[in-house]
């Protein structure tokens, strides 16, 4: 686990996706749990750590697809927003993604998969906005029914799940900011459109105090950050090398990488 400061933590050996570790005052949370594939690194990076939580963005399999060990490992609840509980737990209508005709065959692939082997996990409980441990979620249906940001109101920090990329998965030496991907959202104009109009409901000190606000993307790129985008310290090179987190101006999110599809 590689802690950037004092609140915010990465699972490194998780490679697929982003999986953070918040500390708050009030208990330990993870977000999102990461695909099922990278069971045993995070449960590597995480038995020395207490969770009190694990609160997902949304319920695709790569983020959702420990969700279930998880909390029977740590005794620890799952939190989702209202929308996303019947899906996650397997009892309501999830949807197809595969079939449309929104991508590659690359796309196509990993959509049929989703369809075919969802995460699965009992839901604890849900949220529509306040969520706990500092937690404001802004609920932006489309990618699925029930995804999320999650504003952490305490270090302003905006946890995206797959509303808001910086790479594009799994290729994640391919650098983009970009909002939700067609072939993996049920309604891409729903995602696009309600991710934006989020942000710009974000308070104005979220969004306009310069250097103060990190966005965490659920899909880093391996290259460096290029301008007008700050990086983030990078680790050592002999540590992660692979990672690569973009410290964001709301801002410049709003002006730039939103205008981007």
């Amino acid at each position: 686990m590689k802690f950037f400061d004092e609140h915010t933590g990465l699972a490194t050996l998780a490679r697929i996706s982003n999986t953070w570790v918040v500390r708050h005052p009030a208990g330990t949370v993870l977000i999102d749990s990461g695909h099922w594939t990278e069971r045993w690194a995070l449960s590597r990076q995480l038995r020395d750590i207490r969770l009190d939580a694990v609160v997902l963005t949304h319920r695709h399999c790569d983020h959702a697809g420990n969700a279930a060990r998880i909390r029977e490992q740590h005794g620890c609840p799952v939190l989702c927003h209202v929308d996303e509980a019947s899906a996650l737990a397997g009892q309501g209508d999830r949807g197809r993604l595969a079939g449309r005709g929104q991508g590659s065959f690359w796309d196509e692939a990993l959509a049929s998969w989703e369809d075919r082997f969802p995460a699965v996990c009992e839901v604890d409980d849900t949220f529509t906005e306040d969520v706990g441990w500092g937690f404001r979620a802004l609920h932006v249906p489309g990618h699925t029914s029930g995804s999320v940001l999650l504003f952490h109101e305490p270090t302003g920090t905006l946890f995206t799940g797959d509303s808001v990329l910086t790479g594009i998965p799994p290729l994640r030496s391919i650098e983009r900011i970009r909002l939700a991907i067609p072939a993996y959202s049920l309604d891409i104009d729903g995602a696009r459109g309600t991710t934006r109009e989020a942000i710009r409901q974000l308070p104005p000190a979220a969004r306009e105090r310069p250097g103060g606000q990190a966005l965490r993307p659920r899909h880093p790129p391996l290259a460096p950050t290029p301008a007008p985008l700050r990086p983030l310290p990078r680790p050592a090179d002999h540590e992660h090398p692979q990672l690569s987190r973009v410290q964001l101006q709301l801002r410049v999110l709003l002006d730039l990488g939103l205008a981007q599809a």
